[in-house]
């Protein structure tokens, strides 16, 4: 076998990932941590195309590990914006209603300043009046009240006028007490609303600070899960171009094993892979629309749907020529035997390879078991007659014999 050249190619990733939302670096870059390389050497060998593809298959697997931690930490980030865009809904909402009471509130402190300057009014023209009056009796003196006094006619008159005179000093000074502990209170009232307004403006500035707070928070959160967007696509485009190079490597393994190192055919018609299953789910078609991507490509082999660990028998005697015994690709895990004169026979989507490269094996030898590892929608064999590396309709050409 001549040397293979391999793709030369690197790519580097960079991704700082912390455990626990509460503890993430919130806007923070991310700070190199792992770097991926993909292999740079020449291969000469089918196995060492086949170490590489291991190396490749699990640098794809750690990446989609940190991608699935990356959608970790934006989900958790993303629930954090949510929680503070509800606290800033519920903080709005309290400003409003603090808003209104304040309103209430002065209109209320309004109206108790008009009563004070109403009752003070009231008090002042009393007060004036109180004042004529007490400078009336000073001006006429004593004899204007013992005038009055005198002139009553029997006893009784006298001390109905002395009650005239004396009541009007009492409700004078009556209703100047009334007036004053009425303004009293007014003004007590308004201190007790000033206060009441002094606690809710206080309540306005604690919701603004824990507003302008919940603001911050969540533009902190909004810049951690753009960051964390920005390590999600580079991640996916280096995932991309591993992809690549691992269909490379296959390539490069397909192109390999097209060289038997067997001689001639062994021989007879090829035995069916699977004991008592017989349905056929996907045909040879190089024009089928595949049932994931939804894309026009060819099915390069028949389906036999079976259940999981269902034994699968060689179709016919050779030697194992590769074997993948991991989960990647299209294929999953799979082997290929040479039966010689450039036949070979693939069967793929195994739960478990049972045999090791280089292994001589007879028709009917278990050499796998079926699951659906890979590119498979359920548990079925895929299998495969390779005529000098091309697939070929294993049934349409007389490899194998569909059964009753």
């Amino acid at each position: 076998m001549g040397k293979v050249k391999r793709l030369t190619a690197a790519v580097a990733v960079a991704l700082a990932l912390s455990v626990g939302v509460a503890s993430l670096p919130v806007g923070e870059a991310f700070q190199p941590a792992v770097q991926v390389f993909l292999p740079t050497a020449e291969a000469s060998t089918v196995s060492d195309l086949q170490g590489e593809y291991e190396e490749l298959e699990e640098q794809l697997k750690d990446l989609e590990k940190e991608l699935e931690e990356l959608k970790d930490q934006k989900s958790s980030y993303m629930d954090q914006i949510e929680n503070y865009n509800k606290q800033l809904e519920l903080i709005e909402k309290q400003m409003e209603q603090a808003q209104e009471e304040k309103k209430q509130l002065e209109q209320q402190i309004e109206e108790a300043q008009q009563q004070i300057e109403s009752l003070t009014g009231e008090i002042d023209v009393n007060f004036e009046q109180f004042k004529q009056r007490l400078k009336a009796f000073h001006l006429q003196g004593e004899a204007s009240s013992l005038e009055l006094l005198l002139s009553a006619t029997n006893f009784t008159d006298f001390l109905t006028k002395y009650t005239v005179l004396e009541s009007i000093a009492e409700h004078d000074l009556e209703l100047m007490n009334n007036l004053k502990a009425d303004r009293e209170e007014v003004i007590a009232t308004q201190e007790k609303l000033e206060q009441s307004k002094q606690e809710v403006e206080t309540l306005e500035q604690r919701l603004e600070k824990k507003q302008k707070n919940y603001e911050s928070l969540t533009e902190d959160s909004e810049k951690a899960v753009k960051e964390l967007q920005k390590d999600e696509a580079a991640k996916k485009a280096l995932m991309e171009e591993i992809d690549k190079a691992m269909e490379e490597v296959d390539r490069q393994i397909e192109e390999a094993l097209k060289e038997s190192e067997m001689g001639d055919y062994v021989e007879g018609k090829m035995l069916w892979p699977l004991a008592s299953y017989k349905r056929i789910s996907s045909h040879f078609n190089p024009n089928r629309v595949h049932p994931i991507t939804g894309q026009i490509k060819a099915h390069t082999g028949t389906d036999i749907s079976a259940n999981r660990g269902t034994a699968i028998y060689a179709a016919n005697s050779g030697k194992v020529s590769y074997v993948r015994n991991y989960d990647g690709g299209g294929y999953g895990k799979y082997c290929i035997i040479d039966h010689g004169g450039g036949i070979m026979t693939l069967y793929a989507h195994c739960d478990d390879v049972l045999v090791e490269k280089g292994d001589t094996v007879q028709k009917g030898d278990t050499i796998a078991k079926v699951g659906m590892t890979g590119t498979a929608t359920g548990y079925h064999l895929h299998f495969e007659v390779r005529v000098d590396g091309e697939p070929v309709d294993s049934i349409a050409n007389g490899w194998i014999v569909e059964p009753n």
